[in-house]
């Protein structure tokens, strides 16, 4: 399968500017964007009403319009779009302003210098980026200028969508570098003074912090990589230890030659070792190419596989960018040589795909998969396919890509009239047709629980139970 599976991009990552901020449009120029996003996502989306119904959507049609009165600015309706969106329950979903090169010296936004750490419940501050406030960090926060935590983690964890109801993407993608300073701007405002209370030895204590404009970039993607690696390819990492063996996936590259070699060492030196377990680490992987997904399933399932592409029978080209026209009507092209077996059935387009397993160096060992919030698109496809067709053990926290399927695989980015925000609607129900779409995330058979003192210390929870049962 040779086309792409596009990876998760939250959006509170891009850079804000000051000026990016300050154009404000009218109720009537937002009454007409939201108008033509409504139509939009009706038709185009393959399952907008999956997870809420479509009363309870026109309903927040309808509350968005009711915000629209005295006008709103660029920022803020973005924001107020994607509240909306996150009733979709789709992670793939999503608005954004229209991407704009920002001239050399334009003042970046200030935002809080902390980067932050939340469970989804109580907001503790983590790496501070001020030298003269390290005696704040690792504190718990009780309210950021008269906004109590409770209030602020309920603005920001409706800001993007997970797959259903799922709350553990949110969580990790807040305690990530300086996403959730950002977001708190976006969403609150302040001055160039913020006040801060921490508690701090069972007591209230108030800090006045001065913000900071952050360098672009400074996204949080913080990834660890271990020491010694038998094989490795862009983002692709693989070892031995003894009886067991690393497979550690950041990301799944596009078909590339040298990926494919990557994958053809490493499962023959499985076989050539006789090495019992493989422990496949997908955490803080949002995804990417399927057939690179693919490569990993080929060569562990025993039998070939079927996946569902559902679409609506959707007036692709009335909406879509020039961009998106071009790229579907490639990628339209790549999947009729596919996926061999197409028909209609309850008013949506269906396309079957098979992937082949490999006949060489085909694994039969235990296989564990390591998941945690931040797992999405590919690689809870990925968890999804091995807990089901291999039985493998699933290890560390609820996936946020869905379980049942995922709406992916190829998108589509309409442009708001008035405002010109971009919107990102992909175009296809992926329907691993294994279990009941319950809207929730590949469940771990053990869930590792991390505490703030966990946290702190920068444990691997995961990495020492794998230790524990398979030794090393």
């Amino acid at each position: 399968m040779r086309f792409p599976f596009f990876v998760v991009v939250p959006l509170l990552l891009l850079s804000l500017s000051t000026n990016a901020q300050s154009q404000t449009f009218t109720e009537v120029e937002l009454m007409e964007d939201i108008a033509y996003l409504k139509e939009a996502l009706y038709k185009i989306h393959p399952s907008p009403f999956r997870y809420t119904t479509k009363d309870s959507m026109d309903q927040n049609f309808e509350i968005l319009q009711s915000k629209t009165t005295s006008g709103l600015t660029e920022a803020r309706f973005v924001l107020e779009i994607n509240d909306l969106l996150t009733s979709v329950g789709c992670i793939h979903t999503n608005a954004r302003r229209k991407l704009k090169k920002i001239k050399k010296g334009t003042p970046r936004a200030k935002v809080i210098p902390f980067e932050f750490y939340t469970d989804g419940d109580s907001l503790w501050t983590k790496r501070n980026l001020l030298d003269t406030f390290q005696n704040l960090q690792w504190k718990k926060v009780v309210e950021i200028n008269g906004h109590s935590t409770d209030t602020i983690l309920q603005e920001l964890m409706d800001y993007h969508a997970s797959d259903g109801y799922n709350t553990t993407f949110m969580t990790r993608l807040l305690s990530r570098g300086a996403n959730l300073a950002r977001l708190y701007h976006s969403y609150f405002g302040s001055d160039s003074l913020v006040n801060i209370t921490f508690q701090i030895s069972g007591q209230d204590t108030l800090a006045v912090i001065p913000k900071l404009r952050l360098k672009s970039g400074n996204n949080g993607k913080g990834t660890k990589e271990e020491e010694a690696w038998k094989f490795q390819v862009k983002n692709h990492f693989y070892k031995e230890e003894g009886n067991w063996a690393l497979l550690k996936l950041n990301s799944f590259n596009p078909y590339k030659r040298k990926t494919r070699k990557f994958y053809r060492d490493l499962f023959r030196s499985l076989e050539e070792n006789e090495i019992p377990n493989l422990v496949i680490d997908v955490r803080d992987n949002l995804g990417g190419s399927i057939s690179d997904a693919n490569k990993v399933l080929k060569h562990i399932l025993d039998e070939d596989f079927v996946i569902l592409l559902e679409r609506q029978k959707a007036p692709t080209f009335r909406y879509s960018s020039f961009g998106s026209k071009v790229g579907f009507i490639m990628f339209s092209l790549k999947r009729s040589v596919e996926c061999r077996k197409k028909y209609a059935k309850d008013g949506k387009k269906i396309a079957e795909f098979k992937t082949r397993t490999s006949g060489r160096n085909n694994y039969d060992g235990k296989v564990f998969v390591i998941t945690n919030g931040y797992s999405a698109s590919s690689s809870s496809y990925l968890a999804t396919l091995l807990k089901y067709k291999n039985q493998a053990f699933i290890i560390g926290e609820e996936s946020g890509g869905g379980a049942a399927g995922n709406n992916g695989l190829y998108y589509t980015t309409i442009r708001l009239p008035n405002s010109k925000i971009e919107v990102r609607i992909p175009f296809y129900w992926l329907n691993y047709q294994l279990i009941p779409d319950k809207g929730r995330g590949v469940m771990p058979d053990v869930s590792i629980p991390y505490d703030i003192e966990d946290a702190k210390q920068d444990k691997d929870l995961e990495m020492e139970w794998i230790r524990y049962k398979l030794g090393g």
